[in-house]
């Protein structure tokens, strides 16, 4: 039992450290910061979906697969440059989309909510399985983008979040 937790600890580190196998530096053909001019013009017939928290949605005029699984995507453009796209599938292709993720990239650790996660340095992966949803996410663009909503936010009120005993508290302490 000794000799595997070094073990154990060398592989986690090395997968921390490297990230998951063949990680994407993108999708498929795009890659992160891709343009959203040219991505237009490189996708004529898209048409925009959505405008959501910063983010412009459009979904491109072409048959997009993953490994020869039809899908439905969603490419979505913060500050004019591609961070996520979103895939949605039938709910038969479940099995296909997380045998394909797991023969491409790494085996992840099954949770029991059928939601899997690869994280790495240039793309996030997330397979909602319940949800048929698979997300790829540009780690740096989407952080920057999850920063600027957060700042956006509204602030949370303070006086709500005060328990009544605190206002006698702090009236005690002025005087």
């Amino acid at each position: 039992m000794k000799r595997t937790r070094p073990l154990f600890v060398i592989l986690a580190a090395y997968i921390v450290l490297c990230g998951y196998g063949n990680e994407p530096q993108g999708f498929l053909d795009d890659p992160w910061g891709y343009k959203i001019n040219q991505w237009l013009k490189d996708n004529p017939g898209a048409k925009k979906v959505a405008d959501d928290a910063g983010f412009s949605w459009y979904a491109p005029d072409r048959r997009v697969s993953l490994s020869g699984i039809g899908v439905e995507a969603r490419y979505g453009f913060w500050k004019e440059e591609l961070t996520e796209v979103k895939l949605t599938f039938p709910e038969s292709s479940v099995p296909r989309v997380r045998e394909y993720l797991f023969g491409r990239f790494v085996e992840v650790a099954d949770n029991g909510n059928l939601v899997y996660t690869w994280f790495g340095y240039t793309t996030e992966i997330f397979l909602n399985s319940m949800e048929n949803e698979l997300r790829f996410v540009s780690h740096e663009l989407g952080q920057k983008a999850e920063n600027r909503i957060k700042k956006n936010a509204p602030a949370p009120d303070p006086a709500a979040a005060q328990k009544p005993g605190d206002k006698a508290k702090k009236k005690g302490k002025k005087k």
